[in-house]
């Protein structure tokens, strides 16, 4: 089918399409109106280092502190930290740890050498982002310490997070609504379409009668000049039966005879 024949059929069947748009623009209506958005919220952490807090200020250093080490800092740099935490908490204890939900996420700046870590959190409401994000960056920092302690010692080139910006505002995020909208719209355009195809099918499909037979099995009514000129050409066929032939006469003889008629044989 082409594009003409499609729109052919959908200008008969107006009076099927235009009241199922009026209905599915206000099912989209509805469904925008319903479907609540959800809110976001961010915050930024750095890592850096720093000694080790349980020594600071005491003036003194224990004497096995020399002998203990940061297992993180065998890695090349705190950006490569960063890769250590991002899987950290992707697992399932710091997941069960933040214990609200899992809609947030933890990642680093792809190919920056800056150790950030960016926390993206979504929830129903922005209190709830809100406490989420604060949820997730002590989290961050307890799983970071944990990363670095040994038998309970901390090292003391102890590696922290600090926060450098975090939102006062979550944000709506009008995607579910918009997702929510289109897909309703979409289904509702594919329904009246099908709609209208369905009765263009039924409109073009020949009726049964009373006698099990389709209209289109009927002989045609013929029409009043058919029948006259059916009725002409009869005539001009048909055999003149009450023609009378006319006499014949014999030479030699003075009788007339008379040929028999066509309805004596």
């Amino acid at each position: 089918m082409d594009i003409l024949s499609f729109l052919d059929v959908i200008w008969r069947r107006r009076w099927v399409v235009i009241p199922g748009l009026i209905v599915v623009a206000a099912a989209t209506v509805g469904v925008t109106k319903l479907v609540k958005p959800s809110y976001k919220a961010t915050s930024t952490l750095v890592l850096y280092g720093n000694s080790n807090p349980d020594s600071s200020g005491s003036g003194s250093t224990s004497a096995k502190a020399p002998d203990l080490s940061n297992p993180l800092l065998g890695v090349s740099g705190l950006y490569d930290v960063t890769n250590v935490m991002v899987a950290r908490m992707a697992d399932p204890e710091a997941v069960a740890e933040v214990g609200t939900s899992s809609g947030w996420t933890v990642a680093n700046v792809d190919g920056s050498s800056t150790p950030l870590l960016i926390v993206t959190v979504k929830e129903k409401t922005p209190t709830l982002a809100l406490a989420t994000v604060d949820k997730v960056d002590q989290v961050i920092e307890t799983q970071l310490v944990e990363q670095q302690t040994t038998d309970g010692k901390k090292p003391p080139d102890l590696i922290h997070s600090k926060l450098l910006q975090k939102d006062t505002q979550a944000s709506p995020v009008q995607g579910s609504r918009i997702r929510a909208a289109a897909a309703t719209a979409v289904l509702g355009w594919i329904v009246v379409i099908s709609l209208a195809f369905a009765v263009e099918a039924l409109r073009k499909r020949p009726r049964r009668s009373k006698h099990g037979t389709h209209e289109s099995e009927k002989p045609r009514k013929e029409s009043r000049r058919h029948r006259r000129r059916k009725s002409a050409g009869d005539r001009q066929t048909a055999p003149a039966d009450d023609v009378v032939a006319p006499p014949v006469s014999i030479a030699g003889s003075s009788r007339v005879t008379e040929l028999p008629r066509a309805n004596d044989l």
